[in-house]
């Protein structure tokens, strides 16, 4: 079956600097936003506020600090690239049921997946949701969307011009910002990074990803004994 792509770019024929351009801005903008600032805000600005990883605190922390610097700077980046005519704007509210079932045919996927991994390995499963986590990963997940398929992707994707080699490179970015995993549960992540790529692709909607992901993530934090 053959797969439809929905997600465009403004300029059908960049020149080569031009596309450079973007793929510098897209990589070393999200890697700075990760590596730099956002190490900052979570080591110096949040003991701040003295916030802990439990309850309401956590809930908190998802919603200001986890991800967002990251999320911030990276979807400010993709506005400066559509304001120069590079990149159409995100789009959230376009195509909602594809989105939704497209989002949670590819949440299911990943859900799949990691069970299988988790089986190879030898792990146990035990119920543990929650509440504050799971709410919490709502805010950080679609600040990660904004960031790895709003940004790094369309930037691999506008610049590379082929849509597979993007959704590659795009997955290895996401399995190697997450190098705190295992290595088998990394190429985990990096395969669930190339599905949420395909399911941005297929819709042309950032909502889809995120449902994708916040899906997956609700389920898999709730079973998985850590």
């Amino acid at each position: 079956m053959s797969v439809k792509f929905e997600i465009m770019v403004e300029r059908e024929k960049p020149g080569l600097l031009l596309r450079a351009f973007v793929l510098v801005v897209s990589l070393a903008g999200a890697y700075a936003a990760l590596y730099w600032l956002q190490p900052v805000v979570v080591h110096h600005v949040r003991p701040l506020l003295k916030t802990d990883h439990k309850g309401l605190s956590l809930l908190l922390n998802h919603v200001f600090f986890y991800s967002l610097p990251f999320g911030l700077v990276c979807f400010l980046l993709r506005q400066l690239l559509v304001e120069m005519d590079i990149l159409t704007p995100l789009r959230l509210k376009a195509n909602f049921v594809k989105s939704l079932n497209e989002g949670v045919a590819g949440g299911l996927m990943v859900i799949g997946l990691f069970v299988l991994l988790w089986v190879a390995m030898g792990k146990g499963f035990k119920l543990h949701m929650d509440p504050y986590s799971a709410a919490g990963n709502m805010f950080s997940n679609f600040y990660e969307e904004l960031a790895y398929r709003g940004l790094v992707f369309s930037g691999l994707l506008f610049s590379l011009r082929w849509r597979w080699l993007a959704v590659v490179l795009s997955g290895l970015v996401f399995a190697c910002t997450h190098s705190s995993y295992p290595l088998f549960l990394q190429a985990g992540v990096g395969v669930a990074g190339v599905v949420f790529s395909l399911v941005y692709l297929r819709t042309g909607s950032i909502l889809a990803p995120w449902i994708a992901h916040e899906l997956s993530d609700v389920i898999l934090d709730s079973i998985l004994r850590m």
